[in-house]
């Protein structure tokens, strides 16, 4: 018989059922739910260390340290946050900025030349606020640090780096001038860099170059680089030996040489200059002084001066352009004009207190190349720029007809000095077409500026005697300064040109020493001038002038002072010179009035009159006039002056 698998059929029944499993009764209390658990702290070892009540922090709870550790975040939003809480933290707490200034001063100094433009951007701005919060005093000890990032700012490869490097400078230029100025040998190679190549690894000669990937013109990105370049090198002038001579007029210097500094040798309310307590740096920032040194100073504008004269050739009108259009410059090359000229007149400021052949030298190698690039296109004319002058311009007026000037006057001047100073002896046809720009300046409406007065006082005292030899007349521009300087309002002693005229008047007197009287160029000038010590503050030059211009017997002079005598007295109880007391003012007036009216006894007794007349203000005075009065008397006993003295009361009656 066969199987019929009746076994594995019911196998496979059984395990198709569901199965149960036998029943567990738990024990008593297993079915209860246990509610308890129990808690461990995590614990960081950072948060240990709590912060002390006292410590400052941001609205968003980040000391210092938290801060300072977030600027190096690869994330840029987490740096330029971080650098906003340090702005914020020194300007609510100053003392913390003071007592972490290298701190602050290193990050931010570090971040200013990070690759990220927002970054670049916040980290100026707390840059700014900590340079204008803190002295000059406090940044001293971390100039080395503050030039070495900026130094690497310069001279990055990054365009976009260097401009804002720019920036950088243009901040600490405004905050503390006299310290970057003292780092500026180090700097100024970065400007050569920035603007210019060299043609090879050995020579110092430099090409000028162009960097197509900038979003700024090649002449727009010169202004900039130049424009900085000048705001160092007059930061540095201002840093010469003259300069600080006059600054530091009544201070004591103690010698930084000396180890032991003594204490309480000067006034407890003037300050103490203490120099070079603090190194400020490597060696590059103290053996390098570029400005004291001739020869340093010439190897440097032997490089510099070639490129801005070709800088220059680049924007300067060409001579189909100058027949076509006259002189006309744009806007931008009025801007550069400007800077290659104020940089030229630094450098030869620098070079002038040097050796006499190093001067020579300067005028020799650079004359042809200013006279052929510069001068040839003087005057310039600066070409109006948008639609908003042309409709601000009356109908009937020629487009230059009377502002042709005024747009490029400063940059004319400067061409006019720096002719001066490479032509110690110019053509007739170079000085006449100088001659009449400044008298065109002089004679215009526009006001007198410092580079007017310096051309002028090169021109009428400097090179006084050249004129002659060449046939050009000096009385004309001698005539405009008068009229210029008597019509300034509202009083003529306060116009730039007054110390000029008053240096013109005593150099016409020695000039014309056989002559008692001035020329007549300046006699409007001179019969003026009394009328200053009826004004209640004086300068000393006006004193020193007319006291001088007296003492020549000068006929002017003297018969101004007896016009303004009663003036002159009714304002003594208010004058006073500047540097003199005002007891010493007062005496010195006295004495000036007697010295012009000794010959003239109506004076005289006019000027004792009006002395006892304010007796109870200026008893002093007329004590000191009687005693003048009686020495003259006794000395030139048999004058008929002498007799007039003798029959005025006055004079006889005790005082």
């Amino acid at each position: 018989m066969g199987k019929n698998h009746r076994h594995h059929k019911f196998l496979k029944s059984e395990k198709a059922k569901v199965k149960l499993k036998a029943k567990k009764t738990l024990t008593k209390g297993q079915n209860i739910t246990d509610t308890s658990f129990k808690v461990k702290k995590i614990v960081i070892q950072s948060q240990l260390a709590q912060q002390a009540d006292a410590e400052p922090v941001t609205k968003k709870k980040l000391s210092l340290k938290d801060l300072i550790s977030r600027c190096e975040h690869h994330n840029t939003n987490m740096r330029v946050d971080a650098l906003n809480g340090l702005l914020e933290l020194a300007s609510t707490h100053l003392d913390t900025l003071v007592q972490n200034l290298h701190t602050f001063i290193r990050k931010c100094s570090h971040l200013c030349i990070d690759k990220e433009s927002l970054v670049r951007k916040e980290s100026l701005k707390l840059l700014q606020f900590i340079l204008h919060a803190v002295g000059v005093e406090n940044l001293e000890p971390f100039l080395s640090e503050l030039v070495s990032y900026l130094t690497v700012g310069l001279s990055h490869l990054h365009r976009e780096i260097q401009e804002d490097s720019l920036l950088m400078l243009d901040a600490i230029l405004e905050a503390a001038p006299s310290l970057v100025a003292r780092a500026a040998p180090k700097l100024l190679p970065a400007f050569l860099d920035q603007i210019s190549i060299r043609k090879n690894l050995v020579a110092t000669e430099r090409t000028l170059s162009v960097n197509l990937q900038s979003s700024n013109t090649s002449t727009r990105w010169r202004i900039k680089v130049l424009g900085r370049l000048h705001a160092l090198l007059t930061a540095s002038a201002e840093l010469s030996p003259k300069k600080k001579q006059e600054s530091h007029k009544g201070l004591r210097l103690v010698n930084p040489t000396e180890l032991n500094i003594p204490i309480a040798l000067y006034e407890w309310e003037k300050p103490c200059i203490i120099q070079g307590l603090f190194n400020t740096g490597t060696g590059i920032l103290v053996e390098q002084d570029l400005f004291s040194s001739p020869e340093k100073m010439k190897s440097y504008a032997e490089v510099l001066m070639p490129l801005l004269f070709e800088t220059w050739i680049e924007v300067a009108p060409s001579f189909k352009q100058q027949q076509e259009a006259g002189n006309l410059i744009s806007g931008e090359a009025a801007e550069l004009l400007d800077c290659i000229l104020e940089i030229m007149q630094l450098v030869f400021y620098f070079l002038e207190g040097t050796d006499d052949s190093i001067v020579k030298w300067f005028r020799t190698s650079f004359r042809d190349n200013f006279l052929k690039h510069i001068f040839v296109h003087f005057p310039y004319v600066q070409r109006e720029g948008g639609v908003k002058a042309k409709r601000g311009r009356d109908k009937g007026q020629a487009p230059f007809e009377e502002d042709k000037y005024k747009r490029c006057s400063a940059q004319n001047l400067a061409v006019c000095l720096m002719a001066c100073i490479f032509c110690d002896k110019p053509s007739q046809e170079q000085a006449q077409l100088i001659f009449d720009h400044i008298k065109k300046s002089l004679d215009s409406s526009h006001g007198v500026s410092e580079k007017l007065v310096q051309v002028v006082e090169i021109v009428l005292i400097e090179r006084c005697s050249y004129w002659d030899a060449i046939q050009i007349r000096v009385e004309p521009l001698a005539n405009s300064v008068v009229s210029a300087c008597v019509k300034h309002k509202p009083d003529f002693s306060e116009s730039p040109l007054f110390s000029l005229l008053c240096d013109l008047s005593l150099h016409s007197i020695k000039k014309n020493r056989a002559n008692q009287g001035c020329d007549l160029i300046y006699e409007r000038f001179i019969q003026m001038l009394p009328s200053v010590l009826t004004n209640e503050n004086v300068s000393i030059k006006s004193m020193t002038t007319i006291t001088t211009l007296v003492s020549a017997l000068h006929t002017g002079i003297i018969l101004s002072l007896r016009t303004h005598s009663a003036l002159i007295i009714e304002n003594f109880k208010n004058v006073c010179v500047a540097g003199m007391s005002q007891q010493e003012s007062r005496m010195r007036i006295v004495h000036l009035l007697f010295a012009a009216s000794v010959w003239r006894t109506d004076i005289l007794d006019a000027v004792g009159r009006q002395l006892v007349n304010s007796k109870e203000n200026n008893a002093d005075l007329l004590c000191y006039y009687k005693e003048l009065l009686e020495y003259w008397r006794q000395n030139n006993p048999d004058t008929a002056v002498a007799a007039k003295l003798n029959a005025m009361p006055w004079l006889m009656t005790a005082a």
